[in-house]
C-alpha cells in the first residue's frame, strides 16, 4: 500500500508532521528538519510542491534564500527529498519523502510534471 502525506488538524488548526527517522538520522541537521517542515506546510496533503525559496525562507524564519537552497540540496543528498529544476523564472519542484532514499516511479514523475504544467498554463 502506497503511503501518502495527509494534512492533520488538531483543535481545528492544521499542523505538520515529520518522519521520526529524519529526526533520528545521524546525517540530518536542525536546518534540514526546519526546512522539511516549512516545505511540508505548503503541500496540503501532496508529496510535492513548487513553493518559492522566499516563501520557504519566511516560513522557516530564515533571513536568506541561500540557506534554504543549501538545506534543500542537503535534504536531497541525504535521501529525504528530490528536486527538479524548472528554469530561472519558475520555482523548482521539491518532493519530500516519508522514507529515506524513497524513489518515484517514472509514472509518478510524469503525473507530477503534468499537474505542474496544467497549473502553469492556467
Amino acid at each position: 500500500m502506497k503511503e501518502r502525506m495527509i494534512p492533520f488538524y488538531m483543535m481545528g488548526e492544521p499542523f505538520v508532521v515529520i518522519p521520526l527517522k529524519l529526526v533520528e538520522d545521524k546525517n540530518s541537521k536542525g536546518s534540514d528538519i526546519l526546512v522539511y517542515l516549512a516545505i511540508a506546510s505548503f503541500l496540503h496533503g501532496r508529496r510535492w510542491g513548487a513553493t518559492s525559496q522566499r516563501e520557504i525562507m519566511r516560513r522557516a524564519k530564515y533571513t536568506s534564500t541561500k540557506t534554504v537552497m543549501k538545506t534543500i540540496t542537503h535534504l536531497v543528498e541525504i535521501g529525504w527529498a528530490e528536486k527538479y529544476r524548472r528554469g530561472l523564472t519558475q520555482t523548482n519542484i521539491v518532493i519530500l519523502f516519508s522514507r529515506k532514499n524513497e524513489r518515484l516511479s517514472p509514472r509518478e514523475r510524469k503525473k507530477i510534471r503534468d499537474t505542474v504544467e496544467e497549473t502553469v498554463n492556467l
